[in-house]
């Protein structure tokens, strides 16, 4: 009921947080989502989602590059700090964080990926990037 897009915005990061605590990831990226939708260049909700599929990899990895995951992740940390610059050390601790499981390029080549060949990955997440090394 809340009238403040402000307000109604750190409610929903709330919200977030609160399921990602949970394990329900997917319902914690739509009120991520939300917040982003309702608060322009703030990269606190991208932050959270990027975790959100950083330590999803266990549950997400895909067959032909297990590590592609942190692909997407990174991506969100990206994200977070091109739009947000007060976030741009908390993003890049992450990227250095993440970027280190990157799949390699030789794994990639024999399954046919390349650098910055579109790549999807599934499970819940669902999202395409980039091949990156």
């Amino acid at each position: 009921l809340e009238t403040d897009d402000q307000k109604k915005a750190l409610y929903y990061l709330g919200l977030a947080k609160s399921l990602y605590k949970q394990n329900l990831m997917p319902l914690a990226r739509d009120n991520a989502i939300k917040a982003i939708a309702l608060k322009a260049n703030w990269g606190e909700p991208y932050l959270l989602i990027g975790q959100m599929y950083a330590e999803s990899a266990d549950e997400c990895a895909d067959i032909t590059l297990p590590k592609s995951i942190y692909w997407v992740a990174v991506d969100k940390f990206n994200k977070a700090k091109s739009i947000d610059p007060s976030l741009e050390d908390q993003a890049n601790k992450l990227i250095l964080t993440y970027s280190k499981y990157f799949p390699n390029k030789e794994d990639a080549f024999f399954v046919g990926i390349h650098e910055n060949d579109t790549y999807t990955i599934n499970c819940w997440i669902n999202e395409t990037t980039k091949a990156k090394f």
